[in-house]
């Protein structure tokens, strides 16, 4: 059994605010469990870990109905609350009451200027979600890693996973200062990444071996206890599929010598550690 930490699904029916099927022609049709589960299924990945994809309420309590409905395939929801609110409390509270709900994600990579992550009301967020043992999902631009560190750095007893291994230009090369931050990210121990996103950064030409040197990277200062395998579908439908980025992991698993015990951490343990999972 193998878990995927991070995975969309959507309905275009809801209307809810998801930019990116919006922007993006491929991706503007609804996507759900029926397209993934039989996918899954082939590649003994059994759990998933539904991730938001717009800011909004409604569409957290459509991926909570989606848990209850298939709690056997959805281990937990990383849903979306307003950080900034004063309410933050009292709605992070009701939102806990459903055994499905286990973090939180903030989209700051869609944002102009994320130094609103550092001010006082959506630090007394992120204290709030400490306090409550839940997780906080960050996927922001590598311009924005800086600002992520310092997040992090303020709040050691917050459990802070960044998302798409920071999202590096890797059609472009883009090392530095990417390699930079996220090595001192990983310095931080309540710092994780989600082992994803590359392809869909990679162009439509992308190989392996234009890979490694991200995972490996990733790999050497988060090491496999702190880097979690996600798919990002269906985004990754953009780059490729399902199946042929799985394959590119195990390609790239098996060509970092990565031990048996590594590998069950990345694809399975360290997100069942991260977000508390029961399987």
């Amino acid at each position: 059994m193998w878990v995927d930490a991070h995975v969309h699904f959507w309905q275009l029916a809801h209307k809810h605010p998801i930019g990116i099927n919006e922007r993006i022609a491929g991706l503007a049709r609804d996507f759900n469990i029926e397209d993934l589960e039989p996918i899954c299924t082939a590649l003994d990945v059994n759990r998933l870990v539904l991730v938001q994809a717009a800011s909004s309420t409604g569409e957290t309590d459509f991926l909570l109905q989606l848990q209850e409905r298939r709690p056997d395939l959805i281990a937990a929801v990383v849903g979306w609350v307003d950080l900034s609110s004063p309410a933050v409390g009292a709605e992070l509270e009701r939102r806990r009451a459903h055994r499905g709900f286990v973090g939180v994600r903030e989209m700051a990579a869609f944002t102009d200027d994320c130094n609103y992550l550092l001010g006082a009301s959506f630090q007394r967020g992120l204290q709030a979600l400490a306090a409550r043992d839940l997780s906080f999902d960050l996927v922001t631009r590598p311009d924005q890693l800086r600002v992520a560190c310092e997040v992090v750095a303020r709040n050691p007893g917050l459990k802070v996973n960044i998302n798409h291994c920071g999202r590096p230009v890797v059609q472009c090369r883009q090392w530095s200062p990417w390699a930079d931050d996220m090595a001192a990210l990983a310095r931080l121990p309540n710092a994780t990444c989600k082992l994803s996103g590359l392809i869909e950064r990679s162009g439509f030409e992308w190989t392996v071996g234009d890979l490694k040197p991200y995972v490996a990277h990733l790999l050497d200062n988060f090491g496999s206890e702190r880097l979690l395998f996600a798919s990002n579908w269906p985004v990754v439908n953009l780059a490729g599929t399902y199946e042929r980025w799985w394959r590119a992991v195990q390609e790239l698993l098996d060509a970092l010598c990565v031990s048996s015990v590594d590998r069950s951490n990345i694809l399975r343990d360290a997100a069942a550690r991260f977000y508390a999972l029961d399987l």
